[in-house]
């Protein structure tokens, strides 16, 4: 009937946040800027960046990120 049959599974190992080389790391409270170029890694379609910070357990940290150029995107990762 409708829930038993025959099915192919395959899985590839793609490219993830972690597998990015770091930029840099960021001090609290800090900044930089930067430049997207066609030499930095694809995730998801989108050139992309790793930057890092420590932060403290339950302290708020706000982060925001901007660009003139292009429509800027931020994935967080905890520890």
């Amino acid at each position: 009937s409708g829930s038993a049959g025959s099915y192919s599974l395959e899985m590839v190992r793609t490219p993830g946040p972690l597998d990015l080389a770091v930029e840099g790391t960021l001090d609290i409270p800090g900044s930089t800027s930067g430049v997207l170029s066609d030499d930095d890694a694809m995730l998801e379609d989108r050139r992309s960046q790793a930057w890092t910070f420590e932060g403290t357990a339950g302290r708020t940290v706000t982060i925001d990120l901007s660009s003139g150029d292009f429509d800027s995107y931020l994935t967080e990762l905890g520890p």
